[in-house]
């Protein structure tokens, strides 16, 4: 293929970062930088996004749109201005979307939440469901542990603000983010990009597309791999502690018959793992605003047990552990996408499979003592889905989206 890799990136990352991303030579040109539009219900264009000059098509309301002509309060990403600003995450997102607000102890423990709205990161509780949807090539994922993982090779990232239980279902009930990724191309394109910067950074991100037999079947294949290292230090071995390491591969296939059918086969696998730091000491409360000391304080206790706290110092990034502090987590999927036009409407049907694995080990007292060594609660957890929808399609008087959905999900928690 005489476009593999026609540019590639070298970014490096410190005080300040360069990121120039690649273009192929099937790509279309760049459009401008102000990818984004914004669409909120008001009376002129200007208010709905359409200063840019792009049209970006959005799925909000399960059809193919304009998001100037969607009545719903929204923000669309182009995969050009993501790739641009380095958004390869949510955590990354919710720096392009003021509204959204994405915190994490750790991967099973995210909040997503959307004009303050969501589910509270500190409630570590399986059985509640989250009030933000996520949807990753029209699949909706079941846990946020399931949407932090690094992403790119994206066409569109949609954040819809408000209600969408009507057509997205009763997880939305403060939004949904939806994410669909690059199709499948007939004409052969490839690309990449590589990123090193402090704490010995390194980030790959490769991808290729191209027709196995022409017009009929096309295939793509996405790869990505993040390291850092930690920048904490355990004090109890001189470890360092809060590294980084996310790996993903996403290979596709597009298979079309006829002018008026076609499918789409994704299947994913990523994985990720990191040693997590335990609790940094930034304070130490030992008496009552009256000024009575706690009969039973922090320095009482540890002075009882012969443990030499550490010095109060958060600049200072030590930890004190004993355990293996860490966590492991993966998660495969597999997704069929067929639609089939027939005049004036689109049947959809979406059916996927996808899994996802936790399995943490925390220092549970946070101490070099011989306490509470290893805490943990894994998780497994299966789920599959079914989606059968039809849509109009065109300009018409009457619009209208009509479909039945299924879902069964099985979690195990093991302790």
């Amino acid at each position: 293929m005489n476009t593999l890799f026609r540019a590639f990136t070298l970014g490096l990352l410190g005080s300040s970062a360069l990121s120039v991303m690649p273009v192929c030579a099937e790509e279309t040109p760049a459009v401008p930088a102000a990818t984004n539009a914004d669409a909120e219900a008001g009376p002129s264009d200007a208010d709905r996004g359409t200063g840019s000059g792009v049209d970006i098509i959005v799925t909000a309301r399960r059809r193919n749109e304009r998001i100037q002509d969607v009545p719903v309060a929204a923000n669309a990403f182009g995969g050009e201005q993501l790739a641009a600003t380095r958004t390869y995450n949510l955590r990354d997102l919710q720096q392009l979307t003021p509204s959204l607000v994405v915190t994490n102890t750790n991967p099973r423990n995210t909040s997503i939440n959307i004009r303050g709205l969501g589910n509270n990161v500190s409630v570590y509780n399986d059985g509640l469901e989250p009030a933000v949807g996520v949807y990753v090539d029209q699949v909706y994922l079941a846990r946020p542990g399931q949407a932090v993982f690094d992403l790119s090779d994206v066409e569109r990232i949609e954040v819809l603000r408000g209600p969408q239980g009507t057509l997205f279902g009763k997880n939305t009930s403060a939004g949904a983010v939806v994410v669909t990724t690059n199709s499948p191309k007939f004409d052969p394109e490839a690309g990449g990009d590589i990123t090193v910067g402090n704490y010995n950074f390194r980030q790959v991100h490769a991808y290729a597309s191209g027709a196995l037999v022409d017009d009929l079947l096309a295939a793509r294949l996405y790869v990505s791999k993040t390291d850092r290292d930690g920048y904490m230090t355990n004090r109890y071995d001189g470890s360092d502690t809060q590294d980084y390491h996310d790996f993903g591969v996403r290979g596709q296939l597009l298979f079309t018959p006829a002018t008026n059918f076609k499918l789409r086969l994704i299947g994913d696998y990523g994985r990720q793992h990191s040693k997590t730091a335990a609790a940094v000491l930034t304070g130490v409360l030992t008496q009552y605003d009256n000024g009575t000391a706690f009969p039973n304080n922090y320095y009482a206790r540890a002075a009882r047990t012969g443990y030499t706290p550490q010095v109060i110092d958060p600049a200072g990034r030590q930890v004190d552990v004993d355990a293996n502090p860490r966590y492991k987590m993966n998660q495969w999927g597999v997704t069929s996408i067929a639609d089939l036009t027939i005049p004036g409407n689109t049947i959809t049907s979406v059916t996927a499979y996808r899994a996802w694995n936790w399995y943490p080990h925390n220092d549970g007292d946070s101490t070099s003592l011989d306490a509470g060594s290893d805490f943990h609660q894994s998780n497994e957890q299966q789920q599959f889905s079914q989606e059968l929808r039809i849509a109009s399609e065109g300009t018409r008087k009457v619009d209208y989206v009509a479909g039945l959905y299924t879902c069964g999900r099985r979690s195990m928690p093991k302790h």
